[in-house]
């Protein structure tokens, strides 16, 4: 208000109240056009009660309205085409606007493999104190959290040699990549086994190159109706994912992705029949990300050691 006051627009005011006019101030160039009055207490009164006045009137034609018969022809139209509109896109609800490879997988799924303890051997030390225990995660998805950080993490670049698996648990253990009691959840064997396969071999010569990609995340866009006849083919979906490792040969590209699941030993095709549509979405996103072709599709097993084609 002391602002106000050193308007133009209140010298009208300042005069009609025999008031001072102020001296002149910056505002006084401002635009702007503002009416001020006063009010006294007797007609602030009388607006309130007009106010009350026209609002019992207005209560009292609602209570005694006839609700058989139709006062506003275009609102009453406007009204019924409203509440009684069909959604057009009604079938497009059920459409996710993201998911997961995970979940795709499991809506092609006819038979689960149960992922079962992924080795035989001796319950590993809890990581959460007591009063989180009845979240921790099962033994097999424990262990496999572990061994795909390990294989993450891991040197590709340097030498295979006996003591490797140890030095590299040991690296990752004083870099905090991995928790101390988590180390002893990895199979010395096992790991072991890996690296002296075709596979491990190929990839340390790929990362030697420089060649070797790991942890890659993407987010594919595909057709609704290519994930699911029923869904509308005019909307999008968007695939997010995580591939394991890729590597190049040549001007082509080997997509790895690592396995813990439990599987039995003579039945190897379980497994890759499981995880079929998920590599086959990677290699749409590897083949869309670089504009490469995949070659080989694999999957290790480190319950069958063993590399299994896709």
């Amino acid at each position: 208000m002391p602002a106000l006051l050193r308007h133009p627009s209140a010298r009208a005011f300042l005069l009609e109240r025999e008031l001072p006019l102020p001296a002149p101030s910056p505002v006084e160039g401002l635009p702007g056009g503002f009416r001020i009055y006063l009010e006294d207490s007797g007609r602030r009164r009388e607006r309130r009660a007009l106010e009350g006045l026209t609002a019992a009137r207005t209560g009292e034609e609602l209570e005694n309205l006839d609700l058989t018969r139709v006062y506003d022809e275009d609102t009453c139209q406007y009204l019924e085409e409203t509440l009684h509109a069909s959604y057009p896109f009604a079938s497009s609800r059920e459409i996710p606007g993201k998911v997961t490879v995970s979940y795709l997988k499991h809506l092609w799924d006819r038979e689960e493999i149960p992922s079962a303890a992924l080795y035989q051997e001796p319950a590993a030390v809890p990581l959460l104190p007591r009063f989180l225990k009845e979240k921790e995660e099962t033994g097999g998805a424990a262990r496999g959290t572990v061994y795909h950080r390990f294989l993450e993490n891991m040197d590709f670049t340097a030498d295979f040699h006996r003591k490797f698996t140890d030095s590299q648990l040991e690296t990752m253990v004083n870099c905090g990549k991995i928790h101390r009691d988590e180390s002893g959840w990895i199979s010395r064997e096992k790991i072991g086994r890996f690296l002296a396969s075709p596979l491990a071999v190929r990839m340390q010569a790929a990362a030697r190159e420089g060649k070797l990609c790991r942890e890659q995340p993407f987010v594919l866009g595909v057709d609704a109706g290519t994930i699911r006849p029923e869904w509308d083919t005019g909307e999008q979906v968007l695939i997010q994912g995580i591939i394991d490792a890729f590597f190049y040969e040549g001007e082509e590209i080997v997509l790895v992705d690592y396995k813990t699941d439990f599987v039995p030993e003579d039945q190897p095709e379980r497994l890759t029949e499981k995880y079929r549509i998920q590599l086959d979405y990677y290699q749409m996103a590897l083949e869309r990300l670089t504009g490469k072709r995949v070659k080989e599709k694999l999957i290790y097993s480190f319950c069958l050691n063993r590399e299994l084609p896709v």
